[in-house]
């Protein structure tokens, strides 16, 4: 876990000074692209490595698993991305983002998954956050994701991946947030699950920068691929602090 906070470090500083202080384009972008493939990278070795030693018996191996797969195809759409930004091409509304949205549905399916470890005597699905979290999902659509969804210059394969990043984003935050009610009530709760929750409203965050933000030399733009990497990041130190404290199977 020390290993991955210094690699974080160390990326993030460069990354501060390779934008914001030595200003060397075109290094700067493709050093900013090089970053979210080392966090890509770097999540993807430390789940596989920890899903690998997790024993047939925790009833959280299966999710883990799920998670290193999804991650795998994310790893894959962004090796694609990079070449297209070698070659100057354009990396949104490409092959790359099919790559994208395949990798969402082991994901989900990993939270989904882990919320039957923590089942509740009410059942319920929903709480008083999962409201708020749905209004201010709302209010995120018609103010940002709306207009860019009427664009009438924007190709309907644009629109659907304005769309479809931030909605998919939105079930995961929403199936983490329960996940941490429940791990709440049963007492189990965990700094992986913040770092969860940490990850998806950075990756929503993300999301809507990329289609949102059209000017490269905004900071919201510079700042993207910073952000991308630390959701990889959180990713990869949630798999470490919980191999490191494995909690038992709740049944009950």
């Amino acid at each position: 876990m020390k290993l991955t906070l210094i690699i974080a470090a160390l990326v993030l500083a460069t990354f501060f000074i390779v934008n914001f202080v030595a200003h060397t384009d075109p290094f700067a972008g493709h050093f900013s692209a090089f970053a979210e493939m080392l966090g890509l990278l770097t999540a993807t070795a430390v789940l596989i490595r920890n899903a690998a030693v997790l024993p047939a018996s925790d009833s959280f191996a299966g999710g883990w698993i799920r998670i290193t797969i999804g991650v795998c195809v994310w790893l894959i759409a962004e090796i694609m991305e990079l070449v297209e930004i070698i070659l100057e091409q354009p990396s949104y509304g490409t092959v790359a983002d099919g790559f994208w949205l395949l990798g969402y549905a082991p994901l989900l399916s990993a939270m989904v998954l882990w919320m039957r470890n923590y089942r509740t005597p009410d059942g319920r699905f929903y709480s008083t956050g999962s409201f708020l979290l749905f209004g201010f999902f709302v209010t995120l659509f018609s103010i940002l994701i709306l207009p860019q969804i009427l664009e009438p210059s924007r190709s309907i394969f644009s629109k659907l991946l304005d769309f479809s990043y931030p909605f998919l984003d939105f079930l995961l935050i929403l199936l983490s947030l329960e996940l941490i009610r429940r791990a709440r009530f049963h007492q189990l709760i965990s700094t992986y699950h913040w770092l969860h929750f940490t990850a998806f409203t950075l990756l929503m965050a993300s999301d809507l920068i990329l289609s949102y933000e059209s000017a490269g030399e905004s900071v919201a733009n510079k700042l993207l691929d910073a952000t991308y990497f630390l959701t990889y990041v959180c990713i990869a130190l949630s798999s470490q602090i919980y191999c490191k404290g494995r909690p038992a199977a709740v049944t009950s």
